[in-house]
């Protein structure tokens, strides 16, 4: 996985993580996960693959989600 792609993950786990304060339902992850959903779906509708980069970022987006799920999981 590119650098880039393990960073901004990352920024998004520990922001997340760190403003929800430690009490579920993870508000804050969820919105999270809900706004990857709304840009995805904004990539998947563009009408250029920008030389292949719409769906490598597609897939990041998609490992987002599924980390940010997992956490979710993983703190019940």
């Amino acid at each position: 996985m590119p650098k880039v792609y393990v960073m901004a993950l990352g920024f998004v786990v520990a922001f997340s993580l760190g403003a929800w304060g430690g009490k579920e339902p993870h508000p804050v992850l969820t919105r999270a996960i809900e706004q990857i959903g709304n840009i995805k779906s904004r990539l998947q509708q563009a009408p250029k693959d920008f030389g292949g980069h719409k769906q490598k970022a597609i897939d990041a987006l998609n490992l987002a989600s599924d980390e940010l799920h997992q956490a979710i999981q993983f703190d019940k």
